[in-house]
């Protein structure tokens, strides 16, 4: 069934890229949601009816073995394409309902050319296809950014990491002389390098996560529209590179350097992720963060359980894209400002919109908070608590900057201030009915859970570093500019005696001292020298019989040779 939703996909997808008239272009549109949504229920209607299909047919021969294209429908492959055709669907949705497209078919057309590769990946059981798919992934990315500027560094980047990955099965297949996915563990006994094609693949894993270090190309990506920000957050080169981590994680792992490499990025990911999104004042630096510290965590937690995709990594990924969803409706609102400074001196004047917001960022917040509980254990609980208390600081303090919620008056000093107490207490009551409502049914509504929730609420209205601020306005701090006198103690100073030392030992000692006087010596030396030679006869009758007895020989030398 999977290779009967992916050809009707493919399908729509040509039919979409037909070019309409702008007055027909939303019915196309509409028309497209509709035959999207049919090929939806289909796919779920098989899914909920289980069994295993097989399409698989030869595309062309090599000395490697037959290249084929196989489609393999099972309960595994349903659940791992499930949440990625959701978003689509969402998106395709949203391109609908919203104008900022100046043609919404062709966009459409890209993102279900984009779905198809995806499950093209996620069904590949052979060298060729992974590629081959990947590379239309990252084909279709630029389409998707269409800004030239902006996707510069991320084309750079990715194509990097497409190499890095060639390399790596092209080792594979030199050694085990196959192109089958599932023979790659022979590697393991026939060749070598194996921490070499370990550490080569997760760095070009690293490189489409945006992982530290490597986070320039999808940072480069603030200057798009933010939708289609969002949507090569969530459906271009880092779902990608998670199917190929969970193709290839068999083999890497048997390397050393494995584990420690994934998990020290992983934290140094959360870590830099939580940094930057306070630092940066830009509303689209401080989404793509958020979302790369998502995605560390969520590496982890599949290392952790062994890359077995499960119903919770679905629920978590969902989650995580309706809090994007809701963040998206909340800059929809703000007129599109991208600076957070100027989204607080313009608030939300629609009461319905804001409490829809507000409502959907808490109850997907307790959703991920409810999936992390469950997927919580022994093993990966520190990577759990340091994401919860990172992302819930920095989601709640830019919520609490931008106060989205019924903003009484503006005061210019440095945030707005809060509301009346009778919206809090109704937005709050609301948050609670709604967050349980939507997590009916669901098995991990522990304490924890709500003590999270509770934790992101209460930081939304109140400033948990506001005594800090008062702290610095306090007059006898200002007078005696206790933090000029830091700066210099620990700062200056020690910068300054630094200078002395290396002044006096460099300059003084090594320089002057050492090669300047060495050079004065030398050069006294030399000119004494020469001095005594020319001022003495014997030592000047000696050099020139020496010279002409030279000259006697190399002209003997020379005859010599022409005998």
């Amino acid at each position: 069934m999977i290779a009967y939703t992916t050809a009707l996909l493919f399908l729509i997808g040509i039919f979409a890229s037909f070019r309409v008239s702008v007055r027909f272009d939303r019915l196309a549109s509409f028309m497209v949601c509709l035959l999207v949504g049919a090929t939806f229920w289909g796919f779920e209607q098989a899914a909920l009816e289980g069994g295993e299909e097989i399409l698989s047919f030869m595309w062309n021969s090599s000395p490697s073995g037959d290249i084929k294209i196989d489609i393999i429908s099972n309960a595994y492959n349903y659940g791992l394409i499930l949440p990625f055709f959701v978003i689509t669907i969402v998106f395709i949705i949203n391109n609908t309902i919203f104008r900022y497209e100046e043609s919404r078919n062709n966009h459409n057309a890209v993102l279900l050319f984009n779905l198809v590769a995806l499950i093209m990946m996620i069904t590949s059981n052979n060298f060729v296809q992974l590629l081959s798919a990947l590379f239309m992934v990252d084909i279709l990315a630029l389409f998707i950014v269409k800004d030239v500027e902006a996707y510069r560094r991320y084309i750079l980047i990715n194509i990097v990491a497409d190499m890095l990955i060639f390399m790596v099965l092209t080792l594979i297949n030199c050694r085990v002389d196959t192109l089958d996915i599932g023979e790659i563990l022979l590697y393991k006994k026939e060749g070598g390098y194996l921490d070499f094609i370990a550490v080569s693949g997760l760095l070009s894993v690293f490189i489409k996560l945006g992982y530290w270090g490597f986070q320039v190309g999808l940072y480069g990506l603030r200057r798009v529209r933010l939708h289609r920000l969002q949507e090569v957050l969530f459906l271009s080169s880092p779902a990608a590179a998670i199917i190929i981590l969970m193709k290839f994680h068999i083999l890497w792992r048997s390397s050393f350097y494995y584990v420690p490499l994934l998990c020290v990025m992983s934290i140094l990911t959360i870590i830099w992720g939580f940094v930057a999104s306070v630092i940066y004042n830009d509303y689209k630096s401080k989404i793509i963060y958020w979302q790369l510290m998502f995605w560390a965590l969520f590496v982890v937690l599949l290392n952790f359980y062994g890359f077995v995709w499960s119903e919770n990594f679905t629920r978590l990924l969902l989650a995580m894209f309706v809090l994007q969803l809701a963040l998206y409706g909340l800059y929809f609102y703000m007129r599109r400002r991208s600076q957070v400074i100027k989204m607080m001196l313009h608030p939300i004047s629609n009461k319905g919109a804001a409490y829809t917001i507000g409502t959907i960022v808490t109850a997907m917040f307790v959703t991920i908070s409810g999936t992390l509980t469950l997927l919580y254990n022994n093993t990966n609980r520190y990577y759990i608590w340091l994401f919860g208390i990172l992302f819930t600081f920095t989601l709640s303090t830019t919520c609490r900057q931008l106060h989205f919620l019924f903003k009484k008056k503006m005061k210019y000093e440095v945030e707005a201030q809060s509301q009346s107490q009778s919206y809090k207490t109704l937005f709050f009551a609301i948050l609670i009915v709604i967050s349980y409502v939507l997590s009916l049914g669901l098995p991990y509504l522990k304490p924890t859970t709500w003590g999270f929730a509770l934790a992101f609420v209460v930081l939304c209205f109140k400033n948990p570093l506001a005594f800090t601020y008062k702290l610095y306005k306090k007059q006898n701090l200002q007078n005696n500019d206790w933090g000029g006198h830091l700066y210099r103690l620990f700062a200056l100073r020690p910068l300054v005696f630094a200078g002395r030392c290396l002044f006096v030992v460099f300059d003084r000692i090594v320089i002057e001292k050492g090669i300047i006087s060495l050079s004065v010596s030398c050069g006294r030396c030399a000119l004494r020298i020469f001095r005594k030679l020319h001022n003495s006869r014997i030592i000047g009758s000696i050099l020139v019989i020496i010279l002409l007895i030279a000259l006697l020989y190399a002209s003997f030398v020379q005859g010599e040779r022409h005998v």
